[in-house]
């Protein structure tokens, strides 16, 4: 039986496609040695530049990603996810983090 806890890591993005692959490595340094079943959910609000492309690329890969693609920029204040199975919920803002 599987006993770790569900973890899942919100992160809305906006034209971020030189960013989300340094996002993905540094969670996951930060996220693997714990003993967590992860799930990073991309929210992405509209992007118009290969942001999805890339997150699509990255899912294909990597069983911890999934995504949420929106039709026009809504902003990243209107992501509310209401999962009741969840244990854990996280919401990361993306905001340009990495340079």
């Amino acid at each position: 039986m599987d006993t770790k806890r569900k973890l899942t890591v919100v992160v809305p993005v906006y034209n971020e496609e030189d960013n989300v692959e340094h996002f993905v490595r540094a969670i996951h340094e930060s996220l693997d040695g714990l003993d967590y079943d992860y799930t990073l959910l991309y929210v992405d609000d509209g992007s118009t530049d290969s942001t999805r492309m890339k997150i699509r690329n990255m899912e294909e890969g990597d069983s911890h990603i999934g995504h949420i693609f929106l039709s026009k920029n809504f902003g990243h204040h209107w992501v509310n996810v209401d999962i009741a199975k969840l244990e854990i919920l996280s919401h990361i803002p993306f905001y340009c983090c990495f340079p």
